[in-house]
C-alpha cells in the first residue's frame, strides 16, 4: 500500500480506504480507490511508492483537489509497484493527512451457467475499509461474501438492498493484505421478467389451441382451411410478439441473465415456428 518506512518509524500511513465499484453493464465497471495517508515524519513527502497488486487497465491517479498526477515504475523487481509524484508545492506536511483517488476500469467474464461476477478486493488489514458496490442500470442485484469473513470480522457492518450494497471492515494491527471476494449476481426487475412471461404465455397458449384444433379436427371432420389459415395469421402475430421481445432484451444483453427461462423461451418459439410450418402444409395439402 502507501507506506513507507524510515530507519526507525514508519513515516507515510494509509488511515482509510473507501473502494466504489460501478457497474457500467453487468461485465464492466468502473472503480475508483480513495486512500487517506497520514504522514507521520517530521518531513514533507512529495513522492510515494504504491503496490497495485495487479494491472490496472486506464488507471488515472488524482489529487484530492482534482490535479492529475504523475506516476511511473520503480526499480522495483515487482512490475506492479509504480511510484506517485506530489506537486512540489503540495507535498505532505508532517502529521497531515492527504487523499488521492485511483480510477480504472476492468472487465470481468460472466461465470457460465451462474450470471456471476467475482470482485476481487485487496483489504490492506492496517487501514479501515469501506467498500460500495453499485449495479449497473436498470439491474437489481445480490451480492454475497463468505461466512469466513464474518468470522474473521465480527465488527463487520453491512448496508444492502437489490439497489446497492456497502460494506466496513475494521482495521487490524497487521501490516498485510488481504485478498477479499465478492460474488456478484445481476438479475432483470419484476418488469422485464413480465414482458418474456407474456411472450411465453402468448406462445404456449396459442400452441395449445392449435394442438387442440387439429386433433378434434383430425378425429371427427375434415379440417377447414379457413380455420387453418386464422391459425396461421394468429401465429405469426405470436410470432411477432416472440420475436420483439426477445430482440428487444438481446439488444440490451439482457438475456444473458435470464439463465433457464431464456432457453424455454427459445423452445417455445421454435415450437411455434413447427406448428406454423405444419399448418401451412396442410393447407398446401387441402388445395391440391
Amino acid at each position: 500500500m502507501v507506506e513507507q518506512k524510515g530507519e526507525n518509524e514508519l513515516i507515510l500511513e494509509v488511515d482509510r480506504v473507501r473502494y466504489f465499484y460501478e457497474f457500467k453493464t453487468p461485465e464492466f465497471l468502473e472503480v475508483i480507490e480513495e486512500i487517506t495517508m497520514v504522514n507521520k515524519s517530521e518531513e514533507t513527502i512529495t513522492e510515494m511508492d504504491y503496490e497495485l497488486r495487479e494491472f490496472r487497465s486506464a488507471l488515472q491517479i488524482i489529487d484530492s483537489d482534482g490535479e492529475m498526477l504523475e506516476f511511473h515504475g520503480t526499480e522495483s523487481e515487482n512490475t506492479n509497484e509504480i511510484t506517485i509524484e506530489l506537486p512540489k508545492c503540495k507535498g505532505i506536511h508532517p502529521q497531515k493527512y492527504r487523499t488521492i483517488r485511483l480510477k480504472y476500469v476492468q472487465y470481468l467474464k460472466l461465470k457460465p451457467e451462474q450470471n456471476i461476477i467475482v470482485i476481487k478486493i485487496f483489504h490492506h488489514l492496517r487501514s479501515t475499509s469501506y467498500i460500495f458496490v453499485r449495479p449497473s442500470k436498470r439491474y437489481d442485484f445480490r451480492v454475497t461474501y463468505s461466512e469466513e469473513l464474518r468470522k474473521k470480522y465480527p465488527e463487520m457492518k453491512t448496508n444492502k438492498s437489490r439497489h446497492f450494497f456497502d460494506i466496513y471492515l475494521p482495521s487490524t494491527d497487521k501490516y498485510e493484505y488481504e485478498e477479499i471476494k465478492l460474488r456478484v449476481l445481476h438479475e432483470l426487475p419484476d418488469s422485464f421478467k413480465l414482458w418474456y412471461w407474456l411472450g411465453a404465455s402468448f406462445g404456449s397458449i396459442w400452441l395449445l389451441f392449435v394442438c387442440s384444433f387439429l386433433y378434434t379436427s383430425i378425429n371427427i371432420t375434415s379440417i377447414n382451411i379457413d380455420n387453418l389459415v386464422n391459425y396461421v395469421v394468429v401465429g405469426i402475430m405470436v410470432m411477432t410478439i416472440l420475436i420483439i421481445i426477445r430482440s428487444w432484451l438481446f439488444f440490451e444483453n439482457m438475456h444473458k441473465h435470464l439463465g433457464k427461462f431464456d432457453k424455454i423461451y427459445q423452445a417455445i418459439f421454435y415450437a411455434n415456428v413447427l406448428t406454423i410450418t405444419v399448418i401451412m402444409m396442410l393447407v398446401l395439402m387441402q388445395k391440391l
